[in-house]
């Protein structure tokens, strides 16, 4: 069983790269602007408590700590190079689909392949 959830964790991420490789590289979008460009919140020059709280907690971004969280360490380590931003958001994407794989057999006893592979493959998660 154990063997079967890693070989599921990488079909997942294969899947997932192959579908969304072509846009690893594209620019910023949409409020890619207003949340990563243009967020002063989230341009942390370190990596203390103080300065990752504000980027997640800042007055802006309590709705979205989390992503916002995740801008500014990708921010703290690439800048604006896209393409970082990109790949952080998919593979955030396969380990949810996977936990909702998980928790599904957890749930139901099933094994629910294609709901899983629907998330790690549908584009709306990964904008």
């Amino acid at each position: 069983m154990k063997n079967n959830k890693i070989i599921v964790f990488i079909l997942f991420a294969i899947i997932a790269f192959a579908i969304y490789y072509n846009s690893l590289n594209s620019s910023f979008h949409f409020d890619d602007f207003s949340n990563i460009t243009q967020n002063p919140k989230i341009t942390i020059s370190d990596l203390s408590l103080s300065a990752l709280n504000k980027a997640a907690l800042g007055e802006k971004n309590k709705l979205r700590s989390v992503s916002y969280l995740s801008f500014a360490l990708n921010y703290y380590f690439s800048g604006e190079k896209t393409n970082s931003y990109h790949v952080i958001n998919v593979m955030i994407h396969i380990i949810n689909a996977f936990l909702i794989y998980f928790n599904h057999i957890k749930a139901f006893f099933t094994h629910p392949l294609a709901p899983s592979l629907r998330h790690a493959c549908h584009g709306r998660g990964t904008w």
